[in-house]
């Protein structure tokens, strides 16, 4: 047992009479490589997936189609992250970006996939439940807790808002790329229609 996290290393040789092996100290090198990794795959500000490890894993997804069952992916925009940051500051527009991540947050579990795709724009990909209407009670959650959310700034509650289009997949089986165009259409629609609501497409 050791305190710290701790990698070995053995390479074993042998010849015609005897077999020996050399112990190397990795701990460093693997440590790197996991900082990298994780910094290639999760979101430093929110802890998010990255889009390159959002689409990764959707894609595995689609290679086991059993896992999928019913499915919905959600893109959302913060609302009014530009004027927030002229507002308030970008330190707090950065507050705002993590609230945001918080609240997709709250259907996290083992089926489903949350990503900051880059600036204001999220993906929720929750999957393998066994009806749509499930899924509609998940979304619901996320706007609930979504109408609640609020971050201190300046001694002041501030509301943080999103916008979101969502799309599910046992009505319209497609690709990952087909399915993201229509879940931001529906966005486009929560946008045009005053913002702060989540829109299904049709």
């Amino acid at each position: 047992p050791v305190e710290t996290e701790c990698y070995l290393k053995i390479e074993s040789y042998q010849n015609q009479q005897s077999e020996f092996g050399i112990i190397m100290d990795v701990t460093e090198e693997i440590i790197d490589k996991q900082r990298l990794q994780r910094e290639r795959d999760y979101d430093l500000l929110t802890g998010l997936l990255t889009r390159r490890a959002f689409y990764q894993k959707i894609k595995v997804l689609y290679q086991q189609p059993e896992q999928l069952k019913h499915s919905v992916l959600m893109m959302c925009d913060l609302d009014g992250l530009k004027q927030f940051n002229d507002t308030y500051g970008h330190a707090n527009g950065d507050k705002a970006l993590k609230k945001a991540a918080e609240i997709l947050y709250t259907v996290k579990d083992d089926k489903s996939y949350v990503s900051r795709l880059s600036g204001d724009e999220y993906a929720l990909m929750i999957y393998g439940a066994d009806s749509d209407e499930i899924l509609r009670e998940k979304i619901k959650k996320v706007y609930d807790y979504m109408m609640q959310a609020k971050i201190e700034v300046f001694g002041k509650d501030i509301p943080v808002r999103l916008s979101g289009g969502y799309v599910f997949y046992s009505k319209y089986p497609e690709a990952l790329d087909q399915l993201l165009k229509k879940a931001d259409q529906a966005l486009y629609e929560s946008k045009e229609n005053g913002r702060a609501r989540f829109t299904e497409y049709k």
